[in-house]
């Protein structure tokens, strides 16, 4: 499957989460593990990595780690064809990025790119606030709202 190749090409030793180093065998700080799982087609695994994501990549909507730039656009597309609860689950992710985004002075050329892509998206998130799912339409709504 091509986006596992895609995972797999992050050098993702050069990324930290809130529990270290993003390559690390740590089931929350493991993005490409949680990314793969994500894209698996088994729902208990794929719900159980975006609680991983969610934790590790935007942490508790407080602080958003320097793997969430690389896992943005695999987050992104699984935003546009997973299903609703796990749309849901990756909404809240992208909720926790604009939160932290939109509160951070951003110094650092990572965290300016990964407001820069929210930026990119924010037409598809206005698009989302209309969506026949509730939680998916919140969130959409709360994202643009930050942005």
């Amino acid at each position: 499957m091509k986006i596992l190749d895609e995972i797999l090409k992050v050098d993702w030793h050069k990324f930290d989460t809130a529990y270290g180093n993003a390559k690390s065998e740590n089931e929350y700080s493991n993005v490409a593990e949680n990314l793969k799982q994500l894209f698996s087609g088994n729902k208990e695994l794929a719900m159980k990595a975006t609680h991983h994501l969610w934790c590790s990549l935007c942490h508790q909507h407080a602080f958003v780690s320097s793997a969430a730039l690389p896992a943005y656009e695999f987050l992104f597309y699984g935003l546009q064809i997973l299903d609703d609860d796990l749309k849901v689950e990756i909404s809240d992710i992208f909720m926790g990025f604009a939160v932290c985004m939109s509160k951070e002075s951003l110094l650092n050329s990572w965290q300016e790119q990964l407001r820069k892509n929210l930026e990119r998206d924010k037409p598809y998130f206005r698009k989302l606030s209309t969506n026949t799912n509730e939680d998916i339409a919140t969130f959409a709504t709360s994202i643009v709202e930050e942005l």
